[in-house]
């Protein structure tokens, strides 16, 4: 868990993502307009974290307009940064 922390608080990327999908539900397209990310970066950050299982998709079978979410493990996570922040 502490080296998924780890490698989360490094990166501006996955960190920005992991707290606009903490606000609700998103598709690629609002995360780039929210976080102000480039397109190919979000893509990137989403396959990182999904393999962190700490985001999951939740309409796989899209080509476009998959909408993306926390996982459980990603909010406990994303809470142990925040104690680790404070």
């Amino acid at each position: 868990m502490y080296e998924i922390i780890g490698k989360i608080m490094a990166s501006k990327y996955k960190l920005k993502v992991m707290l606009e999908l903490s606000k609700g539900m998103k598709t690629p397209s609002q995360l780039v307009k929210n976080t102000g990310l480039s397109a190919s970066s979000i893509s990137r950050t989403l396959k990182e974290l999904l393999k962190m299982s700490v985001v999951i998709c939740i309409t796989p079978s899209l080509r476009k307009g998959k909408i993306y979410k926390l996982t459980n493990f990603g909010y406990e996570i994303l809470d142990k940064i925040n104690n680790i922040l404070s």
